[in-house]
């Protein structure tokens, strides 16, 4: 059975809406300090929900809402919703929309992950924990964690732990939980795993994740592999959990094998960094990136690696030809959150299905000790080029697909400013290159952002969140329309009447009230209008 739907907004003309954003930044009331971290979900009316975490080793994360019309919302706890129990440092932080107006959240509290939903009136939802409920352990700050909505207000979620030399047991896990926080079609409440190979002492390297067209999950793995304390070739394994969370009968339970890679090349024996990507190539089949890093001097590393379109049971699809080649370069291993606490860089590849059938294939690259910049291009469903989308990014750059079917991108440069570099810029942009959004500090020697976040509004437009942490510190936000630009006014009054859906078949039906006109809008899973 196939799942079609993420999201509808009806968009209805109103009168004498007020308007809080301008052409200058909004800054969200009761945030004082400056947050190192910052997420970002649509509430489906035009606003959006901010995750933050304090700058600062520890803190907890909190939840702050601005409304569609600018405005910080009135009704949540001044300072936002505290999460968390802030009692280890927090390195990672995200949000996703429920489908509900609320927003799932989810962070990295020293190796442990945690989970959970807040409502669009400011609250944690029934069967949630406003300290989060913990999924599991993570290996270290550079994995992170997949989640996905399953169109319905539930969310997906995987992730894995693979630590080598058996210092912990490593494990690849996904789960499937509904709003209550109970497993979703059919799943059970706790994360189902996938077994490694046990012929071997094993360790997992990397693991990525996608939705299946029948709702299970995709698992595509990289293992190091010891067999009597030497080490052997390492392998991608392709393993899938049905859509009741039970691995796939047939299939090895570790997945089916689809290459292995020469682990002397690299560090210790075992792949130091390897990076891929999985989805669901919307005929049953699906298509896999994978790559390993390889050192090639200090803080100098290599990535290298195909992109191939495989049937369900991990045979290549007859119709692939030759494996698309991959390759990526990275120059600066370390990145920092400016308040002092550094990471190893985030490598990764992300697959992104695009209406026309084509995929982008995305990933942050560096060329300079800068930072990071990405890589964005066009493929189709053989790995054929169809364009590039952005040949050169900014430092610590984001980027999402929007409703209207644009990428939005986002970054900062926090590398000036000083005698020989730049002021500091803050920057938004889609993928076509049109520039929306600039801010710059004039401090005479420090940078001031910490994060940026941004998120695809129904109507084209985005809304993105930044945080400052010298001079001018706190939280801030600003739309900008379809077009383009920054909103000063709102180019027509909108507001989104939430949806009651009823599913027959593949039959979806609205009701609004009369004499309301408006426009009915409809996205699959992958936020292609349908």
């Amino acid at each position: 059975m196939k799942r079609f739907v993420l999201a509808v907004t009806i968009s209805l003309l109103t009168n004498g809406l007020a308007f809080a954003w301008s052409g200058s930044p909004v800054r969200v009331d009761g945030v004082t300090t400056g947050p190192a971290l910052v997420a970002a979900a649509h509430d489906g009316a035009f606003g959006v929900l901010i995750a933050w975490r304090p700058g600062g080793s520890t803190g907890p994360v909190r939840v702050s809402h601005l409304l569609g019309d600018g405005s910080t919302d009135p009704t949540w706890p001044q300072g936002g919703l505290t999460l968390s129990s802030g009692s280890a440092a927090c390195t990672g932080l995200n949000a996703i929309a429920d489908a509900h107006g609320g927003a799932y959240i989810y962070w990295q509290e020293g190796q442990s992950l945690y989970l959970t939903r807040v409502l669009d009136s400011g609250a944690v939802a029934p069967g949630w924990y406003a300290r989060g409920r913990r999924l599991g352990l993570l290996s270290s700050n550079a994995h992170r964690p997949w989640a996905e909505s399953d169109a319905w207000g539930g969310l997906y979620m995987g992730w894995f732990q693979g630590n080598a030399q058996g210092f912990q047991t490593p494990v690849v896990s996904a789960i499937h939980l509904g709003l209550n926080g109970s497993g979703a079609g059919g799943w059970p409440n706790s994360a189902r795993s996938l077994p490694l190979d046990p012929d071997f002492v094993e360790w997992v390297a990397a693991a990525s994740f996608a939705i299946s067209e029948d709702g299970g999950v995709w698992a595509l793995v990289a293992t190091g592999r010891l067999q009597d304390s030497v080490g052997t070739a390492g392998e991608w394994r392709l393993g899938r959990f049905l859509a009741n969370g039970s691995l796939e009968p047939g299939r090895p339970a570790q997945g089916t094998v689809l290459a292995t890679f020469d682990p002397t090349a690299l560090e210790l024996n075992v792949p130091r960094i390897a990076i891929g990507a999985v989805v669901a190539d919307r005929q049953g089949g699906v298509l896999t990136a994978m790559a390993t890093v390889s050192e090639n001097g200090v803080a100098r590393w290599s990535a290298t690696g195909q992109l191939e379109r495989r049937l369900s049971d991990g045979s290549l699809h007859p119709a692939q030809g030759p494996p698309r080649q991959l390759g990526f370069w990275y120059e600066s291993a370390i990145e920092c959150d400016y308040v002092g606490a550094c990471e190893p860089a985030a490598y990764s590849l992300r697959l992104i299905p695009e209406a026309a059938g084509g995929i982008a294939l995305a990933s942050p690259q560096s060329y300079t000790h800068a930072g990071l910049v990405l890589f964005l291009e066009r493929v189709d469903l053989f790995g054929a080029r169809i364009a590039s989308l952005v040949d050169g990014w900014g430092p610590s750059p984001d980027y999402q697909m929007t409703p209207n079917l644009g990428y939005l991108l986002s970054s900062f440069d926090v590398s000036g400013p000083g005698p020989y570099n730049p002021a500091p810029e803050l920057r938004l942009r889609w993928s076509d290159g049109r520039s929306t959004l600039l801010e710059e500090d004039f401090s005479p020697y420090n940078p001031v952002y910490a994060d940026l976040a941004a998120v695809g509004l129904a109507d084209g437009g985005a809304i993105a969140v930044w945080s400052r942490i010298l001079g001018n510190t706190g939280l801030f936000a600003q739309r900008v329309g379809a077009d383009g630009s920054v909103l000063g006014a709102p180019p027509s009054p909108l507001v989104t009447s939430r949806l009651r859906l009823t599913r027959s078949g593949q039959n979806l039906s609205a009701a609004w009230p009369a004499g309301a006109p408006g426009t009915l809008r409809v996205f699959d899973l992958q936020g292609r209008d349908i």
